[in-house]
């Protein structure tokens, strides 16, 4: 480790990978052992994983309070059941225009047999003679 936090970043690679690695319970004993906080190691992930580690920027995630955290799920699942309940509604509507639909091309195709026949009776009764 060096001097007074000042890692290289072959150290800072070395101490996130032995992190990573570390087995659930014992991540705190290897930021002790190398005497950093979980925020510092944080931001050498996210400036590892956004590639500017050896430029030696730091990348900050912002995080959520629970609060703003639940209000923003709430909120979520709010639009969620609206957009659900529209989903159903659009479906209602085609399903509607798709019978009206229907109902219009058999009528249509009523009309059309019944104006035929009556055109095809007209055609076959005797016309007045010619005086």
């Amino acid at each position: 480790m060096a001097i007074s936090g000042a890692w290289t970043v072959e150290e800072k690679r070395a101490i996130i990978a032995e992190y990573e690695s570390a087995p659930h319970g014992e991540k705190s004993l290897v930021l002790a052992r190398h005497g950093i906080r979980g925020d510092r190691l944080r931001g050498w992930r996210g400036a590892r994983d956004a590639g500017v580690l050896e430029v030696g920027w730091t990348v900050r995630t912002p995080r959520m309070t629970p609060r703003t955290e639940s209000a923003e799920i709430a909120r979520l699942r709010a639009e969620n059941q609206r957009l659900t309940q529209d989903l159903e509604r659009a479906r209602k509507d085609i399903d509607d225009r798709q019978a009206a639909l229907e109902s219009l091309g058999k009528a249509t195709a009523l009309l059309h047999e019944l104006v035929s026949a009556k055109s095809a009776k007209a055609d076959s009764r005797p016309g007045p003679s010619p005086t």
